[in-house]
């Protein structure tokens, strides 16, 4: 829930901080990142790229929880 939550503003991060010097300067603030994503891409764009990193992030995640917990019953320690 937290990934989906905070997504949009890894793009608008992402998207602000690959501005180019030099160049025309693309969006003058994260706000603006954002309202001009929304406009010429719609709210859907601020998701883009969520799909790959879910995937590479469940089974690390999951896998990671199965062996914190096998770890804590070979130690004698309750976990939470």
């Amino acid at each position: 829930v937290s990934t989906q939550s905070t997504w949009g503003t890894r793009l608008m991060t992402a998207r602000q901080m690959a501005q180019q010097t030099g160049l025309p300067v693309a969006y003058k603030s994260g706000l603006d990142v954002f309202v001009q994503t929304i406009r010429k891409e719609g709210p859907l764009a601020l998701y883009k790229g969520f799909v790959p990193q879910w995937a590479r992030a469940a089974p690390y995640t999951v896998v990671q929880s199965l062996v914190w917990e096998q770890l804590c019953k070979m130690c004698g320690i309750n976990a939470v």
